[in-house]
């Protein structure tokens, strides 16, 4: 029985575990978003609902913290100016980056439509796609699970590595897409 005076309360510890980076700047950003959440309701608040913008803030600062690059893509705007967009991060030259994304892209019959920004600082390319969107919930879910799937070859291109599209983790991309879009 709690004195008075003394509050009471719980100690919550969380731990989070990957083999891969793939995800772990968006997950860190979700489970805050939850933790935050659970923190309002232990203290008899309502949770304030989680903006995309907070998210992808939240994102963008974990990814700098963890050096790692963001991979989720997503859907941006609405209806004739809605576009898919990823940023990605690869640790090569600008010139190998955009290479191993075209070869990626007739690999995976992505094109022509996109769009690619990169900056380079030296160490790392930063890469921005952007693609109009025109079709259904399940075709903009395939395409984005189609792009995530190229850009991930991408980055095992550059790291010397065999590319291994994989139909099941397409399939599982499609179904993570479908659920956001």
């Amino acid at each position: 029985m709690a004195r008075p005076g003394k509050q009471r309360g719980a100690l919550l510890q969380f731990r989070s575990r990957t083999d891969t980076p793939d995800f772990i700047a968006e997950g860190s950003a979700g489970w805050q978003g939850i933790l935050d959440a659970f923190a309002s309701v232990a203290a008899g608040r309502t949770p304030n609902p989680d903006s995309m913008e907070r998210w992808l803030a939240l994102r963008d600062a974990y990814a700098e913290d963890f050096d790692v690059s963001p991979t989720i893509g997503l859907v941006a705007g609405s209806g004739s100016d809605a576009e898919l967009v990823f940023n990605r991060w690869y640790r090569a030259p600008s010139e190998d980056v955009e290479a191993a994304v075209n070869a990626a892209g007739r690999t995976l019959g992505l094109g022509g439509d996109a769009e690619m920004e990169m900056t380079n600082d030296g160490e790392e390319t930063r890469l921005k796609v952007r693609r109009p969107v025109t079709a259904s919930r399940d075709q903009t879910a395939a395409l984005l699970a189609a792009w995530h799937m190229a850009l991930d070859s991408v980055h095992d291109q550059l790291e010397g590595s065999m590319p291994h599209p994989n139909s099941h983790r397409l399939a599982a991309l499609e179904r993570f897409y479908r659920s956001m879009v």
